[in-house]
């Protein structure tokens, strides 16, 4: 089945760089003291109008797809820098392409559409992110170009690249009930703080579909995050074919005066993935990052 036009690479180089070292990738979030958690998400509570379609999204087996992600930030932000206020404006545009494949297991994203570079690989359960100049010391303001751009990271699915797949990783994170191809999407609509909204039909990419809205809560779904103090809500647009195919997803979310959005688009099913791991001479893995980045006289 082929889809037309247009989340997400989830390997991001300081995230990578603070997996190796052992950081938590999972957000730091205040825990109430509070002896009863908060009741864990669950598809049931999904409105019974939109049922019909979630059931249809969990049908999907799609096996491989290509699809585009473009995230857009705006807004201003004001900080201070040296006991001085300083507004911050943003308004910046990036987008990439990926393609990842659920058997065999493999993914791949472009950092600027399919004819840019490669910024992320990943084969089994072993990934890359491509990071020249990520952990190279600043010299006269400027970085050193690594040798070894890289970085490598062990027992991260290729799955991983497949957007709203999800890893179903009991440690961490919370399955709501979904299932298929696309459980980690069904598993975002059972988050839903009031109803998910049947908004009507719409026209994606010459396509037929059906707009469904929600405000999500993301972190609901996280493992010891269902008692947090702070609520990451973010707003959550679908838009579904007859058939079951979230075709497009828009998630939107506030920081402050700073509004980021981020548009999935699928573009192609069952494609086929070709990828080929970095010469093992331009990667660094957890032993070399800590070794370079060891204070002087531990290295």
């Amino acid at each position: 089945m082929k889809a037309s036009n247009r989340v997400a690479p989830l390997l991001g180089a300081p995230l990578l760089i603070g997996a190796l070292l052992g950081a938590s990738a999972a957000p730091a979030t205040a825990v109430d003291s509070a002896p009863a958690p908060a009741p864990a998400p669950s598809v049931a509570s999904i409105p019974a109008a939109v049922q019909p379609l979630v059931a249809k999204i969990a049908q999907q087996t799609v096996n491989s797809e290509r699809y585009s992600t473009t995230d857009h930030t705006a807004g201003t932000l004001t900080v201070t820098h040296h006991g001085k206020r300083v507004k911050l404006v943003k308004n910046e545009m990036k987008m990439s392409v990926g393609e990842a494949s659920l058997a065999p297991l493999l993914g791949k994203v472009f950092a600027k559409g399919s004819s840019g570079a490669l910024s992320q690989i990943a084969i089994g359960t072993t990934s890359y992110a491509y990071a020249p100049y990520a952990y190279e010391p600043t010299h006269n303001g400027k970085r050193k170009r690594s040798s070894r751009p890289w970085l490598r990271l062990e027992d991260v699915s290729a799955a991983t690249l497949f957007p709203y797949h999800g890893q179903n990783n009991a440690s961490i994170e919370l399955n709501a009930g979904g299932s298929g191809s696309y459980a980690e999407l069904i598993n975002l609509l059972a988050t839903a703080d009031g109803a998910v909204r049947i908004v009507g039909p719409a026209t994606v990419d010459g396509q037929q579909t059906t707009e469904l809205a929600a405000t999500v809560e993301p972190l609901a779904l996280l493992v010891g995050a269902s008692n947090a103090t702070v609520k990451d809500t973010t707003q959550l647009e679908l838009f579904v074919t007859d058939a079951g195919l979230p075709l497009r997803v828009v998630r939107s979310e506030q920081f402050g005066g700073i509004s980021i959005t981020q548009t999935t688009d699928i573009l192609a099913t069952d494609v086929t993935v070709s990828v080929k791991a970095p010469p093992k001479r331009k990667t660094l893995g957890r032993a070399g990052l800590e070794k370079l980045l060891a204070p002087k006289g531990h290295r």
